[in-house]
């Protein structure tokens, strides 16, 4: 294959993807897979960006990026990497939270209404105070009837996935759950609703 060719796949891929991934390591992303488009966008987009400043910086190091010798591509491929880490670990994540918090400051002037691109149950997670760390699980259908209790263990970050951990509870009304609930502070509570598997999760921060 020629060697331009591996090249250029690289450099429009692998740049971007990167980037991604340190973005929804940090949770500043969730396109899923719903959205092929947007995610496709975002990482042309990463990549043009990764490349740009990885070409300046070259320029700034006196590296020749048209200059196929074995050591000029090493040469290249650290500063791109170094640059694409530089970009996806600092910059982008400052910008992106610096844009949300003016956003959400604009919202707040302007009264309209907030919203949050996170999957509910993960931000539910990611929001529970810091001087409370555990969370209380009251799973229950729609006809009120409890489908299991106890502590969240791991939970997923793409999808409304949660694993149950310490001691399982088949017993516990609906009633004594909201009782709980009504008796929980505002911010150390949450009701988690999901109408595709038709369920309500009760969620009590301790």
């Amino acid at each position: 294959m020629d060697l331009k060719l591996i090249l250029s796949i690289v450099a429009t891929s692998v740049p971007g993807f990167t980037s991604y991934w340190f973005l929804s390591q940090f949770r500043l992303f969730d396109i899923g897979d719903d959205n092929k488009d947007e995610k496709v966008i975002l990482l042309s987009s990463l990549s043009v960006l990764n490349i740009f400043f990885g070409y300046l910086a070259c320029g700034v190091f006196g590296v020749e990026v048209l200059k196929f010798t074995n050591i000029n591509l090493i040469c290249i491929f650290l500063i791109s990497m170094g640059v694409t880490l530089l970009m996806s670990m600092i910059v982008y994540p400052s910008l992106i939270l610096i844009s949300k918090k003016t956003i959400k400051k604009l919202k707040e002037l302007f009264m309209l209404p907030t919203d949050n691109n996170s999957k509910i149950l993960d931000n539910i997670m990611m929001n529970r105070p810091k001087d409370k760390y555990d969370t209380q699980a009251y799973i229950f259908d729609f006809d009120n009837h409890l489908i299991i209790e106890g502590g969240i263990g791991f939970i997923s970050h793409r999808f409304p996935q949660l694993s149950i951990r310490n001691e399982i509870d088949i017993s516990t009304t609906y009633e004594q759950a909201i009782k709980v609930y009504q008796t929980t502070d505002n911010l150390s509570r949450e009701i988690f609703i999901d109408y595709d598997k038709k369920i309500k999760v009760i969620l009590i921060h301790y």
